[in-house]
């Protein structure tokens, strides 16, 4: 793994708990111009995406079985989904009830499958984003099954198969299956076949890479906004496959130094993306948020949260996510064992 993907990873998990965090900070006494520097927080997501693409093409080197690649990812969403999934349902049971803070009903079926993607009916609304996630990964995995050499010819074709096929799918699928974000997992896969084949790039190219990704990241920052996907694309999807390229012909010639925190807060990123919903809420209704910022004010109360939050992240990675991805592992290991003797 790149360190500097994994710092990328970090930033991108805490640009929407800050997107999400606003109107608390607010709420509790703190400068709205301060909390509307964070309004393009939702950026997160769309970087994210352009990583995930990134990430599947170097860790499987466009070589793994397709079948073990497909279950690992799958494990890994719902693995460390579910556990915090159903302990807040099981914490909104016991308090407001399951419908508390949502403003359009809870979709639970969406919320447990990972089907829904209206955020406004989900348990846990970044959740939204992972049934794209989800669809990007089978497709990944189709691809892989035409092999290395013909990875590219094969997402070609597949991508030709979507669109044509996409106005005769279902309303539920078509909206993941047409939806432009999966744009941004298209240009993560392309910047990671690039570096994966041709390496690191020549002094002029980074030049290019690092003013091309400040110019589409300003207009992600400045420009977009969570309803205009197009923008979102050509401002954090772009600007992330630049900044991407960058960073790793940085890093394979060893100008970016491992920075242990940074690479935690990378592994844990999931978790950061996934708990500071429920962790909003518990602060929330035992009026914590409220005493902190009585007491010491709105800044007290944003380092409160990010700290114990990235806390939380860190420890669940660390006792949930890991073992279980280890687990898996290990059970793919002895079938190959197996299948080989």
């Amino acid at each position: 793994m790149l360190h500097s993907v994994q710092y990328l990873r970090a930033m991108a998990a805490l640009a929407v708990v800050l997107f999400h965090f606003r109107s608390l900070f607010v709420s509790a006494g703190g400068p709205s111009s301060v909390a509307g520097f964070f309004d393009w927080g939702h950026g997160g997501v769309p970087i994210f995406f352009v990583v995930a693409g990134f990430i599947m093409v170097w860790v499987t080197r466009l070589s793994q079985n397709p079948t073990v690649f497909v279950v690992s990812r799958f494990v890994r969403i719902y693995a460390g989904y579910l556990p915090i999934a159903l302990v807040f349902m099981l914490y909104k049971r016991c308090s407001y009830g399951l419908e508390h803070w949502i403003p359009e009903g809870l979709d639970l079926w969406g919320s447990i499958t990972l089907t829904g993607t209206n955020p406004s009916k989900l348990l846990i609304y970044p959740a939204w984003s992972l049934p794209f996630e989800l669809f990007f990964y089978v497709c990944f995995a189709i691809c892989l099954s035409a092999g290395a050499r013909n990875f590219l010819a094969a997402g070609f074709g597949l991508v030709c198969c979507v669109v044509a096929a996409g106005g005769l799918l279902p309303k539920a699928l078509t909206s993941v299956v047409m939806n432009p974000v999966n744009i941004n997992f298209l240009l993560g896969v392309g910047t990671g076949v690039i570096v994966l084949y041709f390496g690191g790039a020549r002094s002029g190219w980074r030049r290019l890479c690092g003013s091309s990704a400040a110019a589409f990241l300003a207009i992600g920052i400045v420009y977009s906004g969570p309803a205009s996907v197009w923008l979102d694309v050509l401002g954090f999807g772009v600007g992330t496959a630049a900044l991407l390229y960058l960073l790793a012909a940085l890093e394979l010639e060893g100008q970016i130094p491992p920075v242990a925190w940074l690479s935690a807060l990378g592994d844990a990123s999931y978790g950061i993306y996934l708990l500071h919903v429920p962790l909003l809420y518990v602060l929330q209704t035992l009026e914590i948020d409220a005493f902190i910022a009585y007491r010491l004010g709105p800044y007290a109360l944003a380092t409160f949260f990010l700290v114990l939050l990235c806390c939380l992240s860190v420890a669940y990675y660390r006792v949930v996510e890991l073992p279980i991805n280890r687990i898996f592992k290990r059970i793919v290991g002895r079938r190959r064992v197996t299948s080989a003797g």
